[in-house]
């Protein structure tokens, strides 16, 4: 079934409801969402990596399908919006993943030169 289908299943009334211009109850946007979104998508960085990769792009096609269908589990939108939905669903990931890989990457350097204390007596 694809996503498309999905969002139209009975039952997903309860969901939060992905939207360009929120304005009702349970609404909401990438940008507008508190951190709801910013939230789901970093569990799903600690979760379900099978290996690290230098930005959301290099996913396998599958790995980022498999990622929006579950964007389509915990949300619900206009069948319509769909292509909408997964281009801003892709930006958000990318700029999520990006700031993650950075602090990531600043734990390991910090790690490797033993900066720990230097940082800490610094901060």
């Amino acid at each position: 079934m694809i996503v498309a289908q999905l969002v139209q299943q009975p039952g997903r009334e309860h969901l939060p409801y992905l939207t360009p211009c929120p304005k009702g109850r349970r609404q909401t946007w990438f940008n507008r969402s508190g951190n709801e979104i910013s939230a789901w998508i970093n569990n799903m960085m600690y979760s379900n990596f099978s290996k690290g990769y230098p930005t959301f792009t290099h996913f396998p096609a599958e790995d980022q399908e498999m990622w929006f269908r579950q964007v389509a589990q915990e949300f619900t939108w206009n069948p319509d919006h769909t292509n909408v939905i997964r281009d801003a669903f892709v930006h958000k990931v990318m700029d999520n993943y990006g700031k993650q890989i950075y602090e990531w990457k600043q734990k390991w350097i910090i790690n490797q030169h033993g900066l720990g204390g230097v940082v800490c007596a610094l901060g």
